[in-house]
């Protein structure tokens, strides 16, 4: 499995209009082919375990939450695949400059990842 990864710092006065935003931009990744595309919405952010808060990590306004969104593709071939649909795909394109109005772009966190272990 490859998996893109981001975490979206988001003003709380924009959070439902960044789900809806992301909400189709879910429909595009899934129409040119993408597995699956998820959006986790922060439920407890205490530290536990001891391990750090995302809060002593990745710094955030007082008035802001964060977001992970997940993507999932069979392998890098099929993310490359996918992504070049995808980041020429007029909607698309539009809901990223609607995401710019809401969300600092540069302040999001993206990487790539593979699978390295599976549960069994």
């Amino acid at each position: 499995m490859y998996t893109s990864i981001y975490l979206h710092r988001v003003p709380r006065n924009n959070i439902e209009a960044f789900r809806r935003i992301l909400a189709s931009a879910a429909e595009i990744y899934h129409g040119h082919g993408a597995l699956k595309r998820i959006l986790y919405a922060p439920v407890n952010m205490d530290p536990k375990y001891n391990c750090l808060a995302f809060d002593e990590v990745i710094k955030m306004a007082d008035d802001e939450s964060i977001f992970i969104e997940i993507n999932e593709f069979y392998d890098q071939t099929h993310h490359d695949e996918v992504m070049v649909k995808v980041d020429i795909d007029p909607q698309h394109l539009q809901l990223y400059e609607d995401l710019t109005v809401i969300v600092d772009i540069s302040c999001i966190v993206r990487g790539e990842f593979k699978s390295v272990l599976l549960n069994a």
